[in-house]
């Protein structure tokens, strides 16, 4: 009955949304020049104004370009006074007019919305100084409506889902005729918080966390409804896309010491898991190969890619945790206070008299408390898996020196900007660069990637955000998900759980945040998923230790929260990435939109995510599941 309730409430959804918006469904633009994010303006002079030189250009490029060159939108002379552009509105627009000796003579910059039609008027008074005025033609749109929309039928399901939930369990103590005082909580949502977690119960909570990163991974590779913040960042930055792929492999690398654990209990040996690591490192690599290639040509396959990070962190990661040995944590000081405690009734027997005057001499480690200390507890985070941290940091240490001392041709040591019309055009050639310069050496150009989110906004060439370099940095964020993992399986309160995992997202977003200066382009590492950079993986990383403690006081200690239906996709994750990657283009997944607006296509990507998580519940239903 619950099942079928669940599944009402997403049809509902799917039907209702689209029937909902039939208002602005079918909108199309007011022309078909204007697309998604654009608006359509008219540059002119005023008619009785006379031009000081023979020729006048207007220049132009979006604030979200950091130190770029000025493109060259229009020429303007004696004979050509006007012209009509489309401007790119998701960001502040800045705009110069300069004269033929590239000289300045007025600049500004505007904010247009979507869809409205703008008229843009220079002046320039008898002093040859110039000024203009903007006035808006038609309306514009509000871009933002749809996500409105769906977010109250969103909304509206869930209350509907917890809602059918409660009735139902309402209705099932009636006709048990059970007091409602003595019903016993049995793990639903809802149903009170839970004193202690169950050692050998599953943490719902990671299930949790893995199946809302895929889904929203899911959202934004299928178009995040063509809005900025679900794509990924042009450079710098960080936008809801730049989340999800680290976080995936943050909450594998959780996942590696738990495997682990099970592994060791059902008396696997050591050949045999080994050869199931290099088994899962192979396919993952070779799924990532076929996904992102297509059969049919392979005149020009990339090499790197998703899968295959996911498949070098694993790898790296599995074999650390696995064949390094690590060192038993210290004794808590209640046992060592009890361990010398026996000691000296052992060595002072009833049976033997001690002489007049003798007093117990003070042990020193009577200076430790019951409760460990703030010290002790910061040390046992580290030293049992000492030679282990220190493999990691050596990698990490590969990373900075890489990027900071190889001596790029044209492009020199250390620079980590994007090159194209950035940095005011100095480097060119140069996009990300010891990474890029080194992908180009080992892969060619020819098999990376060759449309970066860069491209567009910088004007740049070839460039792969899951290149070599990076994988140094993703296994390191897999590394600490391994943290999270062995706070999960050390601890068996909630209360340290929280208060470690707490403590790890706090120190590591400090670090992080303090790399790049607490800001989009500063610091002395930048924030930037495109090179996955030291303070990128540090900030996400705590992140992800502080989302998972959220998702921990929801799921698991209150159960407020069951995780569905985001848990089932966690459960098949896989499986659910790979389809959603092979089978985007076919109905109801997605469907053509000759005209796209933002309504169609935010419709169209939430549609293919709920249909992802309906085969995901389905799966769950007849208990498949599919483990490599």
């Amino acid at each position: 009955m619950t099942r079928l309730l669940q599944i009402s409430v997403l049809v509902i959804v799917l039907g209702f949304v689209p029937a909902v918006s039939a208002g602005w469904w079918d909108q199309a633009p007011y022309n078909e020049t204007s697309q998604i994010d654009q608006a359509l303006v008219s540059f002119s002079f005023a008619t009785n104004a006379s031009l000081p030189v023979q020729e006048l250009d207007l220049y132009g490029v979006t604030s979200l370009c950091y130190h770029c060159l000025y493109p060259l939108l229009f020429s303007f002379n004696e004979s050509v006074l006007s012209t009509n552009l489309t401007i790119y509105t998701s960001f502040t627009f800045q705009f110069q007019v300069r004269n033929t000796s590239n000289y300045t003579l007025h600049d500004f910059s505007y904010d247009f919305d979507e869809h409205g039609v703008y008229s843009v008027q220079f002046d320039i008074a008898a002093d040859g100084s110039m000024s203009h005025t903007v006035d808006v033609l038609v309306e514009p749109e509000d871009a933002f409506k749809p996500i409105y929309i769906w977010l109250g039928a969103l909304l509206g399901a869930w209350i509907l889902w917890f809602l059918g939930l409660w009735l139902y369990n309402q209705r099932q103590l009636r006709l048990q005729r059970v007091p409602a005082g003595d019903k016993k909580t049995d793990g639903k949502a809802g149903q009170g918080a839970s004193v202690k977690p169950n050692s050998s119960a599953r943490v719902h909570s990671l299930d949790t966390f893995r199946g809302c990163a895929l889904c929203v991974m899911i959202f934004v590779n299928y178009g995040g409804g063509d809005y900025w913040f679900f794509n990924h960042s042009a450079w710098n930055g960080l936008t809801v896309a730049d989340l999800v792929f680290p976080w995936f492999i943050f909450i594998m690398g959780a996942a590696i010491p738990l495997s682990f654990k099970a592994l060791e209990k059902k008396g696997v040996p050591a050949r045999e898991v080994l050869y199931k690591i290099f088994r899962r490192a192979v396919i993952l690599f070779g799924l990532g190969l076929l996904v992102i290639n297509n059969i049919w040509d392979i005149t020009m396959p990339r090499i790197p890619g998703v899968l295959q990070r996911f498949s070098i962190s694993y790898l790296v990661v599995s074999l650390t945790v696995y064949l390094v040995p690590e060192r038993k944590a210290a004794s808590p000081p209640m046992a060592v206070n009890a361990a010398r405690e026996d000691d000296e009734e052992r060595q002072i027997s009833p049976l033997l008299t001690p002489p007049p005057g003798y007093k117990t001499a003070e042990p020193e480690w009577s200076a430790f408390t019951e409760r460990p200390s703030f010290v002790r507890i910061v040390l046992n985070e580290f030293t049992p898996w000492l030679l282990q941290w220190f493999i990691m940091l050596s990698l990490v240490f590969t990373w900075l020196m890489l990027t900071f001392l190889v001596d790029v041709p044209g492009c020199g040591r250390g620079y980590l900007g994007p090159g194209g019309i950035g940095d005011f055009g100095m480097y060119p050639d140069c996009t990300g660069g010891a990474a890029g310069y080194l992908d180009k050496l080992v892969f060619g150009t020819k098999f990376i990637y060759q449309s970066p989110t860069c491209q567009s906004v910088y004007l740049t060439g070839a460039y792969d955000p899951e290149g070599g370099l990076g994988s140094l940095t993703s296994i390191f964020i897999c590394w600490l998900g391994v943290q999270l993992g062995r706070i999960v399986m050390n601890n068996k309160d909630h209360g340290p759980r929280l208060v470690r995992a707490s403590v790890w997202g706090i120190v590591l977003c400090s670090i992080g945040g303090g790399l790049c200066g607490f800001a989009r382009n500063g610091g002395v590492i930048p924030l930037n998923k495109n090179m996955w950079s030291l303070s990128f993986v540090l900030v996400m990383a705590g992140l992800g230790f502080l989302v998972w403690s959220l998702a921990y006081v929801l799921v698991d200690i209150f159960k407020l929260w069951n995780g569905a239906p985001m848990k089932y996709v966690g459960m098949n994750s896989i499986v659910i990435y790979c389809g959603h990657e092979v089978l985007n283009e076919y109905f109801p997944l997605s469907w053509n939109m000759p005209i796209p607006t933002h309504a169609q296509v935010l419709s169209s990507n939430l549609i293919g995510v709920i249909c992802w998580n309906l085969i995901a519940f389905y799966m769950f239903q007849i208990k498949f599941f599919i483990n490599i």
